[in-house]
């Protein structure tokens, strides 16, 4: 996971196109190099080179995606502060599990490391209203927020396929009834989306979608064939609602940049949606060291 980041950060701080953030970003970069230097030393080795290079490989693609078209340092950055609450999520587990197990040395780093990667998300946040104004500057505002729609759908879409896997693919109760009721709330997501597209004389991207489509049903496949699904579907979800968040606080932003109130009341009531689900996630996060799960 750390592995990944670096690589992410690197290549982020060279396409983010403002002196500010992308030292911020560099500064965390050398952050890092420190929390799998600790991770190392913890370990006694240098960890996984298989998954350290599919985690690499990984991020390099999804990074070259990101980069492209007028909204990429909106999407750059939301991407960002997601996956800093997938490595919170990670390291609040891992400082569960070394608990459990009588290794306090573990447990005190991966709590020091989970709060300095919150702290990180919590910074890269205060940027979204830069980010909001680059994606005005850079296209038309009606373009902008048709394109941003489709995007919060498609996501909402991707939203749909993982919570219908992991009611299948777990047992513990709390977890199989989150995903149920997030999957009624989604559905009702979708359909408002909808209907502001048309509003807009558009329609949802069926190319998006789809490829959120694959890609929910892709890590689907992969939580059935590993071990601990329960307690990795958890952090996945609950990174998952913080990219819900991340991707409606731009939307709000946008809206008002672009003076839209009709988008702008939509996005903040999908916001609040969004946070509620992440406030019931987070929950559910503490409970998922439970391996018999």
């Amino acid at each position: 996971m750390e592995q990944q980041a670096l690589v992410h950060l690197r290549l982020a701080a060279k396409l983010v196109r403002d002196p500010d953030l992308s030292s911020l970003l560099s500064a965390h970069h050398a952050e890092t190099e420190c929390h799998r230097d600790a991770l190392r030393a913890e370990l006694g080795s240098s960890g996984s080179w298989p998954r350290d290079l599919a985690a690499t490989a990984n991020r390099l693609g999804f990074l070259g995606l990101t980069a492209m078209g007028d909204d990429a340092a909106g999407k750059m950055l939301v991407d960002s502060i997601t996956y800093e609450y997938f490595e919170v999520a990670a390291y609040r587990l891992l400082g569960e599990l070394a608990g459990e197990r009588g290794e306090p040395g573990v447990a005190e780093l991966a709590g020091r490391i989970a709060r300095e990667e919150k702290a990180m998300a919590d910074r890269l946040t205060e940027w979204l209203d830069w980010a909001a104004r680059q994606a005005h500057r850079r296209s038309r505002c009606s373009a902008s927020l048709r394109r941003h729609l489709q995007d919060v759908h498609a996501l909402e879409t991707q939203s749909a396929v993982l919570l219908r896997a992991g009611s299948h693919l777990v047992r513990r109760p709390d977890l199989r009834r989150y995903c149920a009721e997030e999957l009624k709330l989604t559905a009702g997501q979708r359909g408002r989306l909808r209907e502001r597209l048309a509003e807009l004389d558009s329609s949802p991207s069926g190319v998006r979608s789809g490829a959120m489509t694959l890609a929910g049903a892709a890590w689907g496949g992969v939580w059935g064939v590993q071990r601990y699904t329960a307690a990795k579907l958890t952090c996945f979800i609950y990174a998952e609602r913080h990219l819900q968040v991340a991707s409606y606080e731009l939307l709000v932003r946008e809206a008002i940049v672009c003076g839209d109130g009709a988008t702008g009341h939509l996005a903040r009531d999908l916001l609040g949606q969004e946070r509620g689900s992440a406030d019931r996630m987070e929950l559910l996060l503490s409970r998922a060291a439970d391996r018999s799960a």
